[in-house]
Formats: structure tokens, sequence, C-alpha cells
């Protein structure tokens, strides 16, 4: 889960991500059918939990 959610975070901050409607567009906001919950930070989007 771990590797999952590390991988997340690392094409959220290549894709440059301002807003969650370009989350929602490009990434759909899903990893593997579980629903992210996400922080934005320095222009960045940043996982806190998986469910």
């Amino acid at each position: 889960m771990q590797t999952d959610i590390a991988a997340s975070e690392k094409l959220l901050k290549c894709r440059q991500m301002q807003s969650y409607e370009d989350l929602e567009k490009v990434f759909a906001a899903k990893v593997n059918g579980k629903h992210l919950h996400l922080r934005k930070q320095r222009h960045a989007f940043h996982i806190d939990s998986v469910n």
C-alpha cells in the first residue's frame, strides 16, 4: 500500500496539478479503486489517506 501512495504522490507532483478539478480529469482521484484524501501544499498535492 505504501508503494501505491508513493507512486501516486510522484505522479501528482510531476503533473503539477493546480486544482482538484485538474486532478479528477487526469487522475480520476482513485488508485486501485480506492478514494484518495488529498491536501494541497506548495503547489503540489499530497495524499493524507486512502480508503
